[in-house]
């Protein structure tokens, strides 16, 4: 991404919990763990299982 002149990727995933159930498909955004796990910060938060991440090159 940034070789190609990206300035700060952003992701919409779910948050996850445990033992709460998720739908399938649902997950097709990835969780909020695996993006942290990358460097990703959360930016915003727009609902109660969403959140925006971005990592800043």
């Amino acid at each position: 991404m940034r070789e190609r002149g990206a300035r700060a990727p952003e992701a919409y995933p779910v948050i996850t919990k445990p033992g709460m159930e998720i739908t399938w498909g649902e997950l097709h955004v990835g969780s909020r763990d695996v993006f942290a796990d990358a460097r990703f910060t959360g930016v915003n938060r727009p609902t109660l299982r969403r959140v925006v991440m971005r990592i800043d090159f």
